[in-house]
């Protein structure tokens, strides 16, 4: 998407601006955000091509002969294609995903709800996704029977998200390793390794993403008429 904006301010609150200005502020926080969700997912499309596209071309070099399918060197490589290169990057990857959905309910919520810090800072249970959304609910009657099963998917991948960034993806180091466990096995080609660690297949991101897309566009739409489908 050539020609986007920098980064909107978007910490202004709506009840400060007149009319006209909200409305192409608004519209400035779209384009800056399907932008940055588009990136996200190019680049999980470029990642996950690079890496079939390796563990095919040594498949590839077994079916030829030039390795021998018990070479100790194959299997090697492979885990390292597989696990060790491919589970990093997603993990990061997450991370992002989880990063854009939170950075948007805030910018959306601050726009819409009076007082939006003390409140939030107010409730005292919850991570970002639910404060946020039980702000807009409580504030501006935000309907979110539409989208459940997004919220609820969303919220796994934040506990997922949880562990690998204070744990690394160790199950029992986790705040709560069988809340965690149940959130593995709710998410698609997610699992638990032997020796105990998040596993994120070639699924997770497209799941994370597509979840975070709809939530967002539906607060968005709903909140401040504006869309980024």
């Amino acid at each position: 998407m050539q020609g986007v904006d920098p980064t909107p301010n978007l910490g202004g609150s709506s009840h400060e601006r007149p009319m006209g200005e909200d409305t192409q502020a608004n519209r400035k926080l779209a384009c800056y955000l399907k932008h940055r969700l588009q990136c996200l997912d190019d680049c999980r499309i470029e990642i996950e091509s690079k890496l079939y596209d390796d563990e095919r071309a040594l498949i590839d070099k077994v079916d030829e002969g030039e390795y021998k399918a018990t070479d100790p060197d194959v299997s090697r490589m492979l885990f390292h294609i597989g696990f060790v290169v491919a589970n990093t990057i997603r993990y990061t990857m997450l991370v992002g995903v989880c990063t854009f959905l939170e950075e948007a309910l805030k910018a959306v919520t601050k726009r819409r709800v009076p007082d939006y810090e003390a409140r939030l800072r107010a409730q005292k249970k919850g991570n970002w996704l639910h404060k946020n959304i039980a702000l807009l609910a409580a504030s501006c009657h935000l309907d979110t029977r539409a989208y459940g099963a997004q919220l609820n998917k969303f919220h796994d991948m934040i506990t997922i998200r949880n562990c690998i960034v204070h744990a690394w993806g160790n199950v029992s180091e986790a705040r709560d390793p069988a809340a965690l466990k149940a959130a593995v096995a709710r998410t698609e080609s997610a699992s638990i390794s032997e020796d105990g660690y998040v596993l994120l297949g070639d699924q997770v991101l497209a799941e994370a993403i597509c979840a975070a897309e709809q939530i967002a566009d539906r607060v968005l739409t709903s909140e401040l008429r504006v869309s980024i489908t």
